[in-house]
């Protein structure tokens, strides 16, 4: 009886000494995309090619503590954005690409809530995916000039999240990091590509 009873306080013990329980929350986004590095040109000498900025959405699946630190399965999508392809002559609908990335991320806390915000950083490691379509340049017989592509990529980025007691609110910056290959870079460095992602979400649950 007595071990039973010290085994059973042991317990309480170890359970008093855990973190509060884990919480799991869903995060609806939306926001804009806006790549800040332009995509190589896959003929040599070519000017690079510039995407626009265009309308994003996405969310995330948050399991953890939402006052220390969280794990996130976190996707994102940029829709159609134009690519122009100025060294062939073409400006407008030449190509349009659309942005996919999918992370695993911690949401990490290391700074107290100030007031009603809780500021965090974002890091994580996922793929990238690079998807093209080129109704002038297939008309050409340019249709190797962007290839679909999946890339592996870092997840960087901080935001905030607003207290408004009923209602949570998030907003993020991103920046999804990864390479981007062309025909004739083999041998070469890759340039680093930065797409980033501005987004504001609604915290459901937790």
């Amino acid at each position: 009886m007595i071990r039973a009873t010290r085994w059973t306080f042991g317990a309480l013990l170890l359970l008093a000494a855990q973190p509060a329980a884990a919480q799991l929350r869903l995060i609806p986004q939306i926001g804009i995309y806006m790549p800040f590095a332009d995509l190589p040109s896959p003929r040599e000498g070519a000017q690079e090619l510039k995407k626009e900025t265009t309308l994003a959405y996405g969310g995330a699946l948050e399991l953890g503590t939402p006052d220390a630190v969280s794990f996130r399965v976190n996707v994102l999508h940029a829709t159609d954005s134009e690519v122009p392809v100025e060294d062939v002559g073409c400006q407008v609908d030449c190509a349009r690409s659309t942005v996919i990335a999918a992370s695993a991320t911690l949401a990490l806390r290391p700074i107290p809530t100030l007031i009603l915000v809780q500021p965090y950083l974002l890091l994580g490691v996922g793929v990238k995916r690079y998807d093209f379509t080129r109704p002038d340049l297939e008309d050409e017989g340019l249709a190797a000039v962007l290839n679909d592509q999946n890339q592996l990529m870092g997840h960087l980025g901080i935001g905030a999240e607003l207290n408004l007691g009923l209602v949570r609110l998030v907003g993020e910056i991103s920046d999804m990091v990864s390479q981007f290959d062309t025909e004739d870079d083999v041998g070469e460095s890759d340039q680093l590509q930065h797409d980033v992602f501005f987004t504001i979400g609604l915290v459901i649950g937790g």
